[in-house]
């Protein structure tokens, strides 16, 4: 399926009385179906919203299920939404949370997200559950003899980087620094090294025939 032939439908994962619902739809998006545990918050999103709730825990909801309730494929959602349970990353929470079963939680959205490969996704949580740096990296500045892009996210639980920053004032959560260049001379660090040509990294290999296993 094109891009462009995707219906702006969504599925809202923890999906409360529905407030992110209401603006999804506000903004044109459909959201054709809520999975919510909690029985009085899923009323209210039913009261208030046209689609449909699963009141179930989202860990016995499979992906297969939801897409034939939607009558999609993998790939033909525009978006997965979602804002797991997040007492327990708060910080005006100040009992000890380690066993909470909801620590896991987000790993459900992931799975869902993982399993339907929707054209967007949106989650919502609050600031003091990660520590995150990412970028699309170009693995030929890394001194891989190809030309491959990757996105790259580094993340640490935001109370073991403030741990870490008591300790190493200059800690940040970091990228690999590139190593190589297209154009290593025109960069201010002149200690980067040119990409290298796959002709160079196989060029200690030993020639072989067509059909002819190598020694």
């Amino acid at each position: 399926m094109a891009f462009n032939d995707i219906n702006l439908d969504a599925i809202d994962l923890f999906c409360g009385a529905g407030g992110l619902s209401r603006g999804l739809e506000d903004s044109g998006i459909t959201v054709r179906l809520g999975i919510e545990l909690n029985p009085i918050a899923a009323t209210t999103y039913k009261n208030n919203l046209q689609g449909n709730v699963i009141i179930d825990d989202i860990r016995n909801i499979s992906s297969e299920s939801i897409m034939h309730m939607l009558n999609i494929n993998v790939g033909e959602l525009f978006l997965v939404a979602g804002c797991p349970p997040c007492q327990t990353f708060s910080s005006l929470q100040k009992n000890n949370t380690n066993k909470d079963e909801r620590n896991n939680l987000i790993m459900e959205y992931v799975r869902i997200v993982l399993e339907l490969q929707p054209l967007f996704i949106q989650l919502e949580n609050v600031p003091a559950l990660y520590e995150i740096n990412s970028d699309i990296l170009n693995c030929a500045d890394y001194g891989i003899p190809q030309k491959r892009k990757r996105l790259v996210l580094h993340g640490i639980r935001r109370d073991a980087f403030q741990l870490l920053k008591k300790s190493i004032p200059d800690f940040t959560v970091a990228l690999p620094q590139a190593t190589h260049s297209e154009t290593p001379n025109n960069q201010h660090n002149n200690t980067l090294h040119p990409w290298v040509p796959a002709r160079v990294a196989f060029n200690n290999l030993p020639a072989v025939i067509a059909g002819q296993n190598a020694p």
